[in-house]
């Protein structure tokens, strides 16, 4: 468990901010949040860690503990992250959605069952609206310099964060939109947003109950090794080819 006086920052990616604004209501302790823009998304993974680094870095050790970093695996922008004076702890988690499914193992059966769904968060309709984020908005495949060959993928990446990447990265047309509730203020203005972009393309949305006990747990603690990762200070992120996803390891 946290001591009660830890002093927390929060260095997290715009989507989560409904979210994470409306858990500080009942977090614990003494929490700070910085949010890094949507559109560190449709950059390069490397424009993505230098933009996370750099928030990282600014962060003094003398005002607070633990610095908790808001992002999964999804643009890779957390590889190589360097841990400075103060240790790192990051969900494992592909991406937003499986975080807000609120654990891996359900995220991974929708998207086995249904794997041509568009997913939708309160972040993401945000975000397309801004025109930051959206279905042609993606980059991830030649940002890894990856050309979407399965084998390629699972020999870089391992079996499953492989299969998760070229099912992301292969051409397809989406055949519904899928928005996961968070229980957010304003939730139903969102599905409804949601509602008339899946209308434009003309799928059917389909909303998901989401649950927020991995974001509560990621700003509460306490952090079990199964879905966080603690980076001690003077190491590095580091992809592993197995369920962990990610670990730490000596710099470079």
């Amino acid at each position: 468990m946290n001591p009660p006086n830890e002093r927390r920052i929060v260095l997290s990616c715009k989507i989560f901010e409904r979210e994470i604004e409306q858990a500080l209501e009942r977090a614990k302790g003494n929490i700070d949040v910085e949010y890094l823009t949507l559109g560190l998304h449709c950059g390069t993974a490397d424009e993505a860690r230098l933009g996370i680094q750099a928030a990282v870095d600014s962060v003094s050790s003398e005002a607070y503990d633990t610095v908790l970093v808001g992002y999964g695996l999804c643009n890779f922008g957390i590889r190589g992250l360097v841990a400075r004076d103060l240790p790192l702890v990051i969900p494992r988690s592909h991406d937003c959605i499986s975080f807000l499914f609120g654990s891996r193992d359900r995220y991974i059966a929708f998207f086995q069952e249904q794997p041509d769904s568009y997913f939708l968060t309160s972040g993401w309709v945000d975000g397309m609206a801004e025109g930051i984020v959206g279905p042609d908005k993606t980059v991830l495949g030649s940002q890894l310099g990856l050309n979407g060959e399965l084998s390629e993928l699972i020999e870089k990446y391992g079996e499953d964060n492989g299969r998760y990447l070229y099912d992301q990265l292969k051409p397809r047309q989406y055949a519904q939109r899928v928005y996961v509730t968070s229980g957010c203020e304003n939730e139903e203005e969102l599905i409804e947003r949601a509602r008339e972009e899946a209308e434009q393309h003309n799928c059917p949305l389909q909303v998901v109950q989401g649950d927020t006990v991995l974001l509560e747990r990621f700003l509460n603690g306490p952090w079990d090794e199964e879905n966080f990762l603690i980076t001690p200070p003077g190491k590095q992120v580091a992809v592993v080819h197995d369920d962990r996803m990610i670990d730490w390891s000596d710099l470079d």
